[in-house]
């Protein structure tokens, strides 16, 4: 522990998150995962082609500052989530986590998380208090809602952001 001067102190911890979950991270969770909504526009332009089979999503977000954290989530430019722990096997979450972090988009390609085909995105800017959660474009997002539709990746939690 560090100790200040005004009272407060400092401490450092480390866990493996891995290995336990909070259950209160799924408090709002009943059942199996939800599945993400229908899109609300053609994905003209967008990144991903609804016509492949990903093996996973890589978010590039270099440049937009944000921070790892436990449990990120993707919104689309209007705010609506496009990817959460509510959409993902509680399975899959407890064995290997939400996303995965690389620094670069050929080391996150390569991991077995989402090695083979992985969907590439581009986050526009990341929010939220801490910085964790992203924002991708519009004809991305309603891309991965297609997406998620038709193939189970992001169920899988078969993510992975690049950090700067």
């Amino acid at each position: 522990p560090r100790y200040f001067p005004d009272g407060s102190v400092q401490v450092k911890l480390e866990a493996n998150l891995r290995q336990v979950v909070p259950e209160d991270l799924y408090a709002e969770q009943a059942g199996p995962p939800r599945p993400i909504g229908a899109p609300t526009a053609a994905p003209v332009g967008a990144a991903v082609s609804t016509g492949a089979s990903y093996t996973g999503l890589i978010i590039d977000a270099r440049g937009t500052g944000v921070q790892p954290a436990m449990s990120p989530k993707v919104f689309d430019p209007q705010t609506r989530e496009v990817y959460g722990s509510a959409y993902v096997s509680r399975e899959f979450t407890v064995s290997q986590g939400m996303v995965g972090y690389a620094k670069s988009v050929e080391a996150a390609a390569q991991t077995d998380r989402v090695k083979g085909n992985p969907a590439v995105v581009k986050a526009v800017e990341a929010k939220g208090a801490n910085k964790a959660d992203l924002v991708i474009s519009q004809g991305d997002a309603d891309a991965l809602r297609t997406l998620a539709q038709q193939q189970t990746f992001l169920r899988d939690a078969r993510v992975m952001i690049v950090l700067d």
